[in-house]
């Protein structure tokens, strides 16, 4: 357990360690202060400054704070906010950092108008709750975390590419205690300074040519780099951590944004791309990781998935999983004493007919669904890349106003499904209303393989009828019956396949022995 807490970045101190990277999938273990940087120095720019130099967005009430952290390559400015600082250091580690501090003493401050702080809180500070916990903090005569570490290769800063992973933090003491690919971090968005404002911004002169600012992941702010510092980047980064940043990524927009400001263009990318394919170095180390997943197939998915509609059957689909705002859900829950999981309770609600008198009167079975899916479907064939147009198609002047709103809603918030996933993210209604329909394929939304095939489409009630079967043979081979015992409970009077269950809750082995 970390001893860490939350800390208003306006009240951080020198000798603070701020979190300066995020969790990251380890191989060896990580150290209990990984992340955490000390505080060598801060300066503040008051908040009316900082509203002439960032966007709205960007500043709080307060001061910002810019910081230089040991091991940093460069000053951090700070959102406004909370932060995670460590409530208490390892020991070693504090004396190691304050006898070989990383950045030299300042004789002015970086940007104009700023002034030193860090001696003392902006405001009220909170204090930290006294430790009770139990931390092993390394020392430097432990045997080393990792067999290896990463490759890294330096270039300047003004090649940084979005999606590398920069070396945000080194020099955790003890190095034993340092894991394979510890202290890089994916760069999720990049933004050049203007001349004019870097003229006007900086007091020291050095810093008067090209400014990277960078937002990096699990970083609360930006990073400000000038073009010519050498920066490191990892050469093989972690192949499925690399995957999975890159679609949830830390922050969807830049942390900051100075408005003198702008994202590199194709030239200034494509100058940078040629740069970093001089430097990086051929290394086979996307071995070194440990994965996350049994199932080739998921992994296969997470790491060359495309996201997007595509038109699948929808017997390839799952059934719900949860409906309990609407009256299916309930006829479900009446089923769940006699099939074996709630999504067969939901096929078992869709063959019955309490739940056909229910689809037919709900709301979302009452658009014309084949009229609308057909739409869709020549929507999307003939879009050829570009954003589709429903407006264009020949049908869509023929639609009812509310069957327009339905087709827009198949569009832009569609039924979401990632290949093979048992439960769906988005659209359990509209899926039931699909089957209800006599719909066999829709475009669906998701993480999907090209090369995925999906068996032959199959009528809804036959799809449920299977899923019912299915889900008896599942049940009964997760409990080591017979193979036939599985087959037979399906076609058993409710009342016995209800006794199976409760018995077969209750104890492992077959009840048919």
């Amino acid at each position: 357990m970390v001893p860490k807490g939350p800390q208003n970045s306006f009240n951080l101190l020198i000798g603070d360690y701020l979190r300066v990277t995020t969790d990251r999938p380890a191989v060896s273990g990580r150290g209990a202060d990984e992340g955490f940087a000390r505080i060598e120095r801060i300066e503040h720019l008051a908040e009316d400054l900082a509203r002439e130099i960032f966007t709205r967005e960007s500043v709080d009430f307060g001061p910002v704070p810019v910081v230089w952290c040991h091991g940093t390559p460069g000053p951090l400015v700070l959102r406004g906010g909370d932060v995670h600082v460590l409530d208490h250091a390892n020991p070693g580690r504090v004396r190691h950092d304050e006898a070989h501090p990383w950045w030299p003493p300042a004789g002015k401050v970086l940007l104009r108008g700023a002034v030193a702080a860090g001696h003392e809180p902006y405001r009220w500070r909170r204090e930290p709750i006294p430790w009770t916990g139990q931390v092993t903090w390394a020392d430097a005569d432990w045997p080393p975390r990792a067999p290896y570490r990463a490759t890294g290769f330096t270039k300047s800063a003004a090649a940084l590419l979005v999606g590398d992973y920069l070396r945000i933090h080194r020099d955790r003491w003890p190095e034993c205690d340092q894991d394979v690919d510890e202290g890089f971090a994916r760069v999720e968005h990049l933004r050049l300074l203007n001349p004019e404002l870097t003229q006007q911004l900086f007091v020291d002169l050095v810093w008067g040519g090209t400014v990277v600012v960078a937002s990096v992941y699990g970083l609360p702010g930006v990073l400000m780099l000038r073009g010519e510092d050498t920066v490191e980047v990892q050469a093989v980064p972690n192949p499925e951590r690399a995957a999975w940043e890159a679609r949830n990524r830390w922050s969807g927009q830049p942390s900051m944004v100075f408005i003198d400001s702008h994202a590199p263009t194709d030239a200034e990318r494509q100058a940078a791309e040629a740069i970093d394919a001089a430097c990086r170095p051929q290394a086979d180390e996307a071995g070194w990781y440990p994965s996350r997943f049994s199932d080739p197939f998921q992994r296969r998915l997470a790491l060359e998935s495309r996201y997007g509609l595509r038109t699948v059957p929808l017997s390839a689909l799952p059934w719900p999983h949860g409906q309990s705002n609407c009256r299916m859900g309930r006829i479900a829950d009446t089923y769940k004493a006699v099939v074996a999981d709630e999504q067969t309770a939901h096929a078992a609600a869709f063959l019955s007919a309490e739940g056909r008198e229910t689809m037919s009167s709900c709301s979302y079975h009452q658009p014309d669904w084949p009229r609308l899916v057909r739409i869709l479907t020549e929507i999307l064939d003939t879009a050829n890349g570009q954003d589709p147009q429903p407006q264009r198609h020949p049908d869509y002047v023929l639609l009812s106003a509310e069957d327009k709103q339905w087709l827009q809603t198949l569009l832009i918030d569609p039924i979401e499904w990632d290949d093979r996933d048992q439960m769906l993210t988005n659209g359990q209604h509209r899926l039931c209303a699909l089957r209800a329909a006599e719909v066999q394929h829709c475009p669906v939304r998701g993480r999907y393989l090209p090369d995925t095939t999906h068996s032959a489409a199959v009528p809804a009630a036959d799809h449920a009828r299977a899923a019912i079967r299915v889900s008896w043979q599942d049940y009964a081979a997760a409990r080591r019956w017979p193979r036939w015992a599985g087959t037979l409970a399906d076609k058993l009077p409710s009342a016995i396949q209800m006794r199976l269950l409760a018995r077969g809750r209750r104890v492992r082995r077959s009840p048919f022995l």
